[in-house]
Order: C-alpha cells, then structure tokens, then sequence
C-alpha cells in the first residue's frame, strides 16, 4: 500500500503532489518562517480583451503581465497604433488570484488548492485507518 501511494506514481511533477507541498508547508512553519501572501494574475487570454475603436483603423499592441504582482505593477497595456483621431474603448477581465509561501522554481500554492490538499490527507489517513484499528 506504501509503494501505491509514492508521489512519483501521480503522472505530474513531484513538487505539486500534495505530500510534497504538506512537507514544504510543514517544514517552513517548523523553520519558524512566514509563508508570504501575494495575488498574481493567469496568462493572457485574448478572450478576455475587448478593444472597440471609431475614426479610423489600426494595430493593436499588447503588453500583459502574468505571475505575481508588486507595488505599481502594470498588468495590461493595449496601444492602439492608428490615425491620432481614432478613440479607442478597452474592456477587460483580469483574472487574480491569491497564493502564499515561494518555493524556488515551483511558485507558491494558491489559496484554492488547499481544499485538494485537505482532501489527500483524509484519504491517506483513511486508507491506513485499518491498520491501526
């Protein structure tokens, strides 16, 4: 039963198995460190961009920052390269969210993925629960 559970049998990164990220959580507070919270943004989607002009035609250049944010970080700008009398609208949906602690070359986890984490430790402790019965 030990063997079925190893996280190198999950089909995904060690690191992101959810006994990884128990023992990096666990071994930070031990450490007596402060998981850090920060928000970031999710990649671009061009789905999520409107851009509505009137007056005239052009290029539209965007620049969209994704990952963790800081003090006066820009996360999108669109420039519109037309005739100087075209107006431009511009409509969007950033997606946020919000994560805490850094681990090097992984990131940090995000507060939604912590119910999952819950979810594999029950089992595992439910899976093992005959044997100490």
């Amino acid at each position: 039963m030990i063997d079925e559970v190893q996280p190198y049998r999950g089909g995904y990164p060690v690191e992101w198995h959810a006994y990884a990220v128990l023992a990096w959580l666990s071994n930070t507070d031990k450490h007596q460190l402060i998981h850090p919270g920060w928000t970031a943004t999710e990649e671009f989607d061009p789905a999520n961009l409107t851009l509505t002009t009137t007056g005239g035609e052009g290029l539209a250049d965007i620049t969209w920052h994704s990952g963790m944010l800081h003090n006066g970080t820009e996360i999108v700008r669109a420039r519109y390269i037309s005739d100087p009398d075209t107006k431009v609208k511009m409509h969007t949906d950033i997606p946020v969210f919000i994560a805490f602690g850094h681990r090097a070359g992984v990131g940090g986890i995000r507060a939604e993925h912590l119910g999952s984490l819950w979810v594999a430790v029950r089992d595992l402790i439910n899976d093992y629960r005959p044997a100490f019965s």
